[in-house]
């Protein structure tokens, strides 16, 4: 498990790094504070609710730093999240949480509504709300977070091959399907993108893809937990607020799609910010188109492209 426990890792090297901050809450935690905080809903995940390795944990929520607590926290106890795109409609998430089968179902407060129309025709053994409001029965995620514990433990023994998440993807025809992506496929995902973006533990990557699809949950945000940097998550797209967090926080590295960049573009007060600190603009989901290219060359920004699936997890390659 070590060598897939990144945050464990960076969390004995450099302990008061600063390693994810919240934009929306305005919570910030260092790489201990992070691990504390996996290896807490960790351990309420397998003591409380009797999650073992294997079982699969679903994720109904917005982008947030806790997001990828889950993400991590599955992984110190070999359980497979997850993640549900919250635009589906209820019943293309019934489909999805019956083809799954989870033992668990994670989910903000703003989708109770949906949760509880879906509480009959699924078969989930626990849910834990991310609200403080919650019917009987279901933890809020405050309280899972008491019952668990903040030391570290030895997990399981995991593999390459071992699936840590599930993402369903609608790539091909018919009904969407459950891409398992690897253990593997998340370290060499790592691994070859901080060679290829050039990340270093200085970095700071600024994320407003959404979390449940593999660009928000994997790029760059995996590279910049094994590199040790520093990641900031936004709930959802602002142009004004996202270039007011890359002047605050010196964003070093970003990953964004066409659709973003040319909102930014035509963003009245573009040019009003700083944004020198970003040394890597990163694109992908779709063909970048050469006029977009253009307009950020003539503003001495050189946009560079990638493909990926969520199948390959994710990343294909990067044009250089």
């Amino acid at each position: 498990m070590y060598h897939f426990d990144w945050i464990k890792r960076h969390a004995e090297r450099t302990p008061e790094k600063l390693a994810l901050v919240d934009a929306h809450s305005g919570q910030k935690w260092t790489y201990a504070q992070l691990n504390g905080r996996a290896n807490q809903f960790a351990t309420f995940l397998r003591d409380k609710l009797g999650v073992q390795q294997g079982d699969r944990v679903s994720l109904l929520a917005q982008n947030s730093g806790d997001y990828y607590v889950i993400l991590f926290a599955c992984a110190k106890i070999g359980a497979i999240l997850n993640t549900l795109n919250w635009r589906l409609t209820a019943p293309e998430l019934e489909y999805i949480l019956n083809d799954c089968t989870p033992h668990t179902l994670i989910y903000d407060s703003e989708f109770a509504g949906a949760v509880d129309t879906l509480r009959p025709s699924i078969t989930v053994e626990n849910y834990v709300c991310l609200g403080n409001s919650v019917p009987d029965g279901d933890w809020t995620y405050e309280n899972a977070l008491d019952a668990g514990s903040p030391a570290d433990f030895e997990g399981p023994r995991l593999r390459y091959e071992d699936t840590w998440a599930i993402l369903y993807t609608s790539g091909t025809t018919g009904r969407p399907k459950g891409a398992q992506v690897t253990y593997g496929n998340f370290f060499y995902n790592a691994v070859g993108m901080g060679q290829a973006i050039d990340l270093h533990a200085a970095d700071i990557n600024l994320n407003v893809l959404p979390t449940f699809h593999a660009g928000g949950l994997g790029l760059y945000a995996g590279p910049i937990f094994h590199s040790g940097g520093t990641l900031i998550v936004m709930r959802a797209f602002n142009p004004g607020e996202m270039l007011h967090l890359i002047q605050e926080w010196r964003v070093t590295k970003l990953l964004l799609v066409p659709a973003i960049y040319l909102a930014l573009l035509q963003f009245p007060d573009f040019d009003q910010y700083d944004i020198s600190s970003v040394v890597h603009w990163g694109s992908g989901g779709s063909a970048l188109p050469t006029s977009l290219v253009q307009s950020y060359a003539e503003k001495g920004i050189i946009v560079q492209q990638g493909f990926g699936m969520t199948e390959t997890g994710p990343t294909v390659f990067m044009i250089d």
